[in-house]
């Protein structure tokens, strides 16, 4: 059954393209926005960020802008009913995700949603005990293991080991 608009439909009665993606196919990935989250489960999106249509590459933190079947707008994306950015939402708190990829979604949401629309359902609570889940994640700013490198004194008696082990003559001096 899908919720469509006012009401549900059988999946074989819609006519319209949906894709839906549910929280285990979110949870799995190692995501830090639903947009990332959204790559390679539906088919038929199309992601560029915001630099890399300039040419010179996408920010690391930067909104990742899609559009459906290469369609020159981006779709409407609502959340729990609320229009808003995929970037404002969690992935661990979304239940599923649904992606109605043609323009038939216009009639139910109108004009805004001439080229798609996003529909995310986030959890809500339950009546069984508390459970608390926990999710981290560690990021370094700077590199580890580094090698170290020769000082210029090294480095030349490095090369003239090697090329008398060779059997050549030392390419430097020792002074």
């Amino acid at each position: 059954v899908v919720v469509v608009g006012m009401g549900t439909q059988k999946r074989n009665t819609i006519t319209a393209a949906v894709a839906t993606v549910n929280a285990d196919a979110i949870a799995t990935r190692p995501v830090t926005d639903v947009t990332s989250a959204l790559q390679g489960n539906v088919a038929g999106l199309n992601f560029a960020s915001d630099a890399s249509e300039s040419g010179t590459g996408g920010e690391v933190g930067g909104e990742i802008k899609f559009n459906i079947r290469g369609n020159g707008g981006e779709p409407y994306v609502l959340v729990d009913g609320v229009e808003q950015s995929l970037q404002n939402v969690n992935p661990a708190d979304i239940e599923s995700i649904s992606v109605l990829k043609d323009a038939s979604a216009a009639a139910v949401y109108g004009a805004r949603a001439a080229y798609g629309v996003v529909l995310v359902t986030t959890k809500s609570g339950k009546q069984d005990k508390a459970r608390v889940t926990y999710r981290g994640s560690v990021g370094m700013s700077a590199p580890i293991n580094m090698p170290e490198m020769m000082n210029s004194v090294e480095f030349a008696n490095y090369k003239n080991a090697y090329r008398s082990a060779i059997g050549e003559s030392p390419y430097f001096s020792q002074e």
